[in-house]
């Protein structure tokens, strides 16, 4: 096991001493400095577990010192405790809201000041602690995810070539009947445009990553996921766009991957007006696509809804909505489109949901962070 590190910063070289001694006897390493500034450079260099840091020192203060080591990402996580001979309800208040973790009052104890050591150092390793649990906890699910998606692709897949392995039996044995045989074709062909959208799906999950924001007007976006949802539905169904913005408002966003994002949104509101799947002339009711600007977290945002009065959403896969080929239906290659959505809004930084609306129908609403400048600034 390493031995803890401990920076001590005191303008008094005999309560460094005193300090050092008591640490290095309980096998815990100690650096120590003077003044403020070499603080700063000792915690930024050489990493402690533990600052025990003067208040009242010349020149740079412990207050002032405190303060720069918490706005610097390097030095932030690593806990302070001031030692300090303001004995005031209001000055340890204003210690402690400077980032300090803890105080010792002086003149200190040396046994209560390892004893308040100790305590941080447990809060660090219990904080290290959860940090591993956590990444292995997104490592595990990452997996699972993997695995569910790979399965639901193996069996999809695999279904649909035993469709088209049937459909070539059937024109091996009709060839010499014409209608037969376009009929099988036909069929045959509808098959293959599955596989073909199924590794689209996977390809817009896999893609998107590394693509840049740039400028763009959010007008645009909703009319090309309106466009794009025209085209994969083979449909002229109306859609209501209604948007509380201007038609030049520009943000920094990525645009093809918003409007896969909205066309997604759009085509399951589209299939829920279709009562089966074996509903070839479904009667298609409202489709409304709304974007209105929201506070999400304190930032602004800029809230996607889609709204329709389909069937409402299925009992059975409420809680499983977003996992890969879920879906409510049956038809062989679907159940990708609410993956992909989260997905997408995920790379964007926002977030989704799906619920029910008021009086019958679905909701899903997504969040899209508003920037205005490539670094996430917001205009004042």
């Amino acid at each position: 096991m390493s031995r803890s590190k401990i920076l001590v910063v005191d303008d008094q070289i005999l309560n460094i001493r005193l300090i050092e001694r008591k640490l290095e006897m309980i096998d815990m390493d100690v650096v120590s400095c003077t003044n403020g500034p070499e603080a700063i450079r000792l915690a930024t260099q050489e990493r402690p577990d533990v600052i025990l840091l003067d208040i009242m020192m010349t020149g740079m203060n412990g207050i002032e010192v405190c303060q720069a080591l918490k706005k610097a990402e390097e030095t932030r996580e690593i806990p302070v405790i001031f030692l300090t001979a303001l004995g005031t309800r209001e000055q340890k208040v204003h210690g402690l809201e400077a980032g300090a973790a803890d105080y010792v009052t002086k003149p200190f104890d040396l046994d209560e000041t390892v004893a308040r050591i100790r305590t941080q150092l447990r809060i660090v390793e219990e904080h290290r602690e959860n940090i591993k649990l956590t990444r292995q906890l997104e490592q595990s699910r990452r997996q699972s995810a993997i695995m569910h998606l790979t399965e639901g692709i193996a069996h999809n897949i695999n279904n649909l070539l035993g469709v088209m392995l049937g459909y070539v039996n059937l024109l091996q044995m009709n060839s010499g009947k014409p209608d037969r045989v376009l009929n099988a074709c036909g069929k045959l062909e509808h098959a293959i445009q599955r596989v073909t959208r199924i590794v689209q799906q996977l390809q817009v999950i896999g893609q998107f990553k590394s693509l840049q924001k740039q400028p763009t007007e959010l007008a645009r976006i909703l009319k090309g996921a309106v466009a794009r949802f025209h085209g994969s539905s083979n449909t002229s169904t109306k859609v209501d766009v209604r948007s509380d913005f201007e038609d030049d408002m520009e943000f920094f966003t990525n645009r093809e991957l918003m409007e896969v994002c909205i066309e997604r949104l759009l085509q399951n509101a589209y299939e829920s007006y279709f009562a089966n799947d074996a509903d070839t002339n479904p009667k298609i009711g409202e489709i409304i696509l709304e974007s209105k600007e929201v506070e999400f977290e304190g930032a602004p945002h800029v809230q996607v809804r889609v709204m329709d009065r389909g069937k409402g959403i299925d009992e059975k896969i409420r809680d499983s909505i977003f996992d890969p080929f879920v879906s409510s239906s049956s038809v062989i290659g679907k159940g990708m489109g609410l993956t992909i959505a989260r997905h997408s809004v995920s790379c964007l930084g926002g977030t989704i949901e799906v619920i029910d609306r008021e009086d019958g129908g679905t909701q899903a609403v997504a969040l899209f962070p508003l920037e205005h400048g490539p670094g996430g600034e917001n205009e004042a």
